[in-house]
């Protein structure tokens, strides 16, 4: 089945991470590469109404774990309602990504155990 065969994502919806390495460089270490990443995600969800945007890392080796923490806080701060879907990524930061991908998704997880405990009135 092809890529994204049922939910079709257009190009505007993908942000290649390679654009906020410092020139040069394959590594995103900085808080501010993150903020950078999440102004330019705020404005591509606001101008295209996105529920998901993809997070292409072809061409990163390497992020820190600074950077995806403050990149995964700033998201989950500013963009609750969008799933970012990281795509090519390098092998070495495999696991600092899954970790905050998987605080995203507990955190939802709860949120929508709550809302579905407590229904509205």
């Amino acid at each position: 089945m092809p890529k994204n065969a049922f939910f079709p994502m257009p190009a505007e919806c993908m942000l290649p991470m390679s654009l906020f390495a410092a020139s040069g460089k394959t590594l995103l270490d900085t808080e501010e590469q993150a903020e950078q990443v999440v102004a330019e995600l705020v404005h591509m969800h606001e101008e295209h109404s996105a529920a998901s945007i993809e997070l292409d890392f072809t061409g990163v080796r390497d992020a820190s774990e600074p950077f995806l923490e403050n990149l995964f806080n700033l998201a989950r701060q500013h963009l609750p309602g969008v799933w970012l879907i990281p795509r090519h990524y390098h092998p070495r930061i495999r696991s600092h990504l899954h970790e905050q991908l998987y605080a995203i998704n507990c955190q939802r997880e709860q949120c929508w155990r709550l809302a579905s405990e407590n229904p509205p009135v």
